[in-house]
């Protein structure tokens, strides 16, 4: 007779551990990934000018609209599995929605702001920086697994 045995007990330890550690890195990749969103959002979003640059370019300046509010306004938000990132609450949240899904001209304090600023900003700064998100996850996963291995 032939009697084979095999003892999982090791195994089952080292995926507990596995589980844990992926559960951990997968929140920090969602914190990380959501931080880099959020300043690649903020790097697009449009902005009021400057009492300068309204002077400038014949602009009205509306001293209720402060440079960088939207901007400012932008963060993360997070989840057990999730992050979200944009306009969480208060005035500026309604604001930002017309802002994100409208269409304009950019002031000249979008213009000063440089290139990549204006509508679907919030979109865009996933989007265009899909890849390096997916490297954020991969990275955090891999470095789990190799304190399993």
């Amino acid at each position: 007779m032939l009697h084979i045995e095999v003892d999982t007990a090791g195994a089952e330890a080292d995926l507990r551990r596995l589980s844990s550690d992926l559960d951990r890195e997968m929140q920090r990749a969602l914190r990380l990934a959501g931080r880099m969103v959020e300043d690649e959002a903020k790097k697009r979003s449009p902005i009021s000018p400057t009492k300068a640059q309204a002077r400038g370019t014949g602009y009205h300046y509306d001293s209720k609209k402060a440079p960088g509010t939207l901007t400012n306004s932008i963060g993360i938000k997070m989840g057990r599995d999730y992050v979200d990132v944009g306009v969480m609450s208060g005035n500026a949240r309604k604001y930002a929605e017309k802002i994100h899904d409208g269409k304009y001209k950019l002031g000249s304090g979008s213009k000063a702001k440089g290139a990549g600023v204006g509508p679907k900003f919030l979109d865009r700064a996933y989007e265009e920086n899909e890849g390096k998100v997916r490297g954020v996850f991969e990275k955090r996963a891999n470095a789990a697994v190799a304190r399993v291995a």
